[in-house]
């Protein structure tokens, strides 16, 4: 989370130049750009939309769950539409931006991770999770049927 620049907080640091008559005026003059943070008022967001580089989506200038993003910067530039956003800045990857790619999850079966000799599974997050399985790999219905029949030298495959 971002911190607040508030005016308030600057006078606590003594730094004259910052110090007006009002809040109001100081959060105007120092941080127009920002000036609901700044008075500590609370954020309504336009509802309009803006590009989240990191993750090539679109999210709304609003507070709450998806698909809002929280407050835009002053730098992001806005679209009144979702699909505007999307087409402008991430016309490459649109149904991902769009959230209508199909997302793979795995078929939560069983393979071999070769490099750490013990048998994964196939889905995404945390162990026992390995990632998604490769077309190649051979798929089991549990751990203990892919290590008996992949890594049966491996004597503690199935507690890895």
């Amino acid at each position: 989370m971002r911190k607040r620049r508030k005016c308030a907080r600057i006078h606590v640091h003594d730094q004259s130049w910052y110090l007006s008559p009002t809040l109001q005026k100081c959060c105007e003059k120092h941080y127009h750009w920002n000036l609901h943070e700044c008075l500590g008022s609370l954020f309504v967001g336009t509802e309009k939309w803006y590009p989240e580089w990191g993750t090539d989506t679109c999210v709304q200038d609003c507070e709450g769950a998806s698909p809002c993003g929280g407050a835009a910067e002053s730098w992001n530039d806005l679209y009144s539409s979702r699909d505007q956003c999307c087409t402008m800045r991430f016309s490459w990857n649109k149904e991902v931006c769009m959230g209508s790619a199909a997302v793979d999850v795995g078929s939560a079966q069983w393979y071999v991770s070769w490099g750490s000799h013990t048998c994964v599974q196939d889905c995404v997050g945390a162990s026992p999770c390995g990632g998604l399985a490769e077309n190649w790999d051979q798929l089991f219905s549990s751990k203990s049927n892919c290590c008996d029949e992949k890594l049966p030298w491996v004597a503690k495959c199935e507690t890895l």
